[in-house]
């Protein structure tokens, strides 16, 4: 039993090492492709805004960028507040009653706010990555759970300071995850069916208007690099994970004949 242990505590060391470093060398590429990436609100408006509208928009602390007229009928502009505040908004009508003080209908971006979730890429794969990983250190602390119950008062310890490490470090983890608020449902959290949704929304907007817009554009790119970057990632990890859980399980067998 002691040499079976032992086993699992070099594979999963193994893997979680050789995935951290593997995602380190990925995060220092992933923040200067990222890094770049422009800030505010593309906003894309039916109406037509005059200028006194944008004086007193100016005046109050907006800046906005005319992005010129791409489709012949609306008005684009990129949207940004002074001293590099944050914009939250949920519908294009909230954000243009904050700019203009009148709700005008149109479509938005918040480049800020996927920015923001963009750069969360790094630990969210990170997190999905040893989930495999994480699935072996629960099986090890169950079986010193066990041991320490038969009486080896030495697992007990073993056991107590290696669950504390281990969710300690994964409430770390999971702590530093912030995704904005406009790219959560409201009342439930796992709700996957709005993440799918919001996913739906963003590449059905590149069939419409925004085909043409080139920050749109841009950040569809990075999404797809990003996705591919760490999506091979996790799966290499996972696939690590399922090869050494093999090797494992035949050493395993081999000492039981």
């Amino acid at each position: 039993m002691k040499n079976k242990r032992r086993g699992w505590e070099i594979d999963c060391i193994c893997i979680i090492t050789i995935s951290v470093l593997l995602w380190l060398e990925i995060n220092s590429f992933w923040a200067n492709l990222s890094g770049n990436m422009e800030e505010g609100v593309v906003l894309y408006l039916t109406e037509t805004v005059d200028q006194q509208q944008l004086k007193d928009a100016a005046q109050n602390g907006w800046q906005l960028k005319s992005l010129g007229n791409l489709d012949g009928k609306g008005q684009w502009f990129l949207v940004k507040k002074e001293f590099g505040d944050e914009i939250h908004f949920y519908k294009t009508e909230d954000i243009t009653a904050q700019i203009f003080g009148v709700e005008i209908s149109g479509e938005s971006l918040n480049l800020t706010q996927h920015h923001k979730l963009i750069v969360q890429f790094n630990l969210l794969s990170l997190i999905i990555a040893l989930l495999p990983a994480d699935i072996w250190i629960l099986i090890f602390i169950w079986e010193k759970m066990c041991e320490a119950q038969q009486g080896y008062w030495q697992r007990m310890i073993e056991c107590g300071w290696l669950s504390l490490v281990f969710f300690l470090l994964l409430s770390l983890l999971l702590g530093a995850v912030q995704i904005p608020r406009e790219f959560l449902p409201e009342n439930n959290i796992l709700d996957i069916r709005f993440y799918m949704e919001e996913v739906k929304k963003f590449l059905n907007m590149g069939h419409g208007i925004w085909n043409q817009q080139k920050y749109y554009l841009n950040l569809k790119h990075l999404y797809e690099v990003g996705g591919k970057i760490y999506g091979l990632f996790i799966i290499g990890v996972w696939g690590g994970t399922i090869w050494l859980s093999i090797l494992n399980y035949k050493r395993t067998m081999k000492r039981i004949k």
